[in-house]
């Protein structure tokens, strides 16, 4: 497998813009990422960065890529869940980084977010006060303090063969097959849906493809199982419910 590094025309890079578009976003670089904000394979691209930040939380060059990523977009909402996601995992450390981003970035914010950053930053945060609701976060909980998400829980002995389940599933997304990923998620939740990873890797697929319908399918499956994680799967359908009334709101306009 070769990791594309460079699509400078001046280098000897055999690839044209073209084939760039075709590639998966596992075949770049990530410093080369944040080169197709403007392209067609935008989307694919956030959701591979959103899929990699949840994997690889401790990779600050991810998550400058990503919030610079959001700001060639002008997805303002974007910024902000990428600085929050940024501010939950540098938490106190990382001073003069998070107050050169807030600068950087502060008037691509809502009032309200630039209170919460600059709250947090001056270190008068309140870990369990709510924060703007913004579905680009994928590490926040809807508190200003969340870093659960972050820890890795041990499993028992037992069920390794789910946690390899797991794996496979991100192999399997980091390749670019999510539809294979998906079916193989859904499988592993039903044989085990106590284990939060196995619901919190599946609603992250779902939160990207807006599948509404998906969602009403696993909670209509499980409702007579311990579903791990069952109220986030609710506030999901929530959600994705206001997504299609808001849709369908512009479309009768």
């Amino acid at each position: 497998m070769q990791i594309v590094e460079r699509i400078d025309g001046k280098s000897n890079s055999a690839y044209t813009e073209q084939d760039m578009e075709l590639l998966e976003p596992a075949f770049l670089a990530d410093n080369i990422l944040p080169r197709f904000a403007k392209s067609t394979s935008a989307k694919k691209i956030i959701d591979f960065m959103a899929q990699q930040i949840v994997r690889k939380p401790g990779n600050l060059q991810l998550h400058l890529n990503r919030i610079y990523f959001y700001q060639q977009q002008s997805d303002a909402n974007g910024v902000y869940g990428a600085l929050l996601d940024l501010f939950i995992v540098l938490q106190e450390k990382g001073q003069p980084l998070r107050q050169r981003l807030l600068k950087k970035y502060y008037a691509e914010l809502t009032a309200e977010q630039q209170s919460i950053l600059s709250n947090w930053l001056a270190g008068k945060r309140d870990e369990n006060a709510p924060c703007p609701a913004v579905k680009e976060s994928r590490l926040s909980d809807g508190r200003t303090g969340t870093s659960g998400v972050l820890a890795a829980k041990e499993k028992p002995s037992g069920q390794a063969q789910t946690r390899d389940v797991v794996e496979d599933a991100r192999d399997l997304i980091d390749s670019g097959q999510v539809g294979e990923a998906t079916v193989l998620l859904k499988k592993a939740l039903l044989v085990n849906p106590q284990r939060e990873e196995i619901s919190r890797e599946l609603m992250l697929i779902y939160r990207h493809s807006h599948n509404l319908q998906a969602v009403e399918k696993i909670l209509q499956s499980t409702k007579n199982l311990p579903l791990a994680l069952q109220p986030q799967w609710r506030e999901l359908s929530a959600e994705l419910q206001k997504e299609v009334g808001k849709d369908n709101r512009q479309y009768r306009c």
